[in-house]
């Protein structure tokens, strides 16, 4: 913000449930989060992006040794390559998702505005070499939503 007294700002990424924290990185320009210390160790070249590794880092912070855990994120979040790389720790993953995200089929990219889908249409695809179920369904407006936890 150009009229701030102190250009200065933080983001918190929390991981919560039910109205509790029980993880949470914060980053600000100065410092901004690298995930140097976090070492994607998993098959296949994945590329993620600053965002999802802050997400991947939280949800490493859960005891997913001993529990199941499915976290759920909204479309700022959810793409193909943090989706596989959750899987890839055996945690599952689910979350809205928008067409422009990594690694997205090409093929499920309908015009949301001019879809006439009829309602209740269901279609999905697994993207070639990743576990993460990408699927679109037509409500009142086309709802995309990625997945592992199928």
């Amino acid at each position: 913000l150009p009229n701030k007294p102190i250009p200065e700002a933080y983001k918190v990424f929390a991981l919560c449930e039910h109205g509790y924290t029980f993880s949470f990185i914060y980053i600000s320009r100065a410092e901004l989060f690298s995930g140097q210390d976090l070492l994607y160790e998993g098959p296949g070249n994945l590329h993620l992006s600053p965002t999802s590794r802050v997400v991947l880092q939280l949800a490493l912070a859960l005891p997913y040794q001993q529990y199941q855990f499915t976290p759920f994120c909204d479309n700022c979040f959810s793409n193909i390559p943090l989706f596989q790389a959750l899987w890839y720790y055996q945690i599952a993953a689910c979350g809205t998702v928008r067409p422009n995200s990594a690694e997205y089929p090409p093929i499920l990219k309908v015009n949301k505005r001019n879809s006439h889908l009829p309602w209740g249409t269901v279609s999905g695809v697994l993207p070639e070499g990743r576990q993460v179920l990408a699927v679109i369904w037509q409500d009142k407006t086309l709802v995309r939503l990625l997945t592992t936890a199928y």
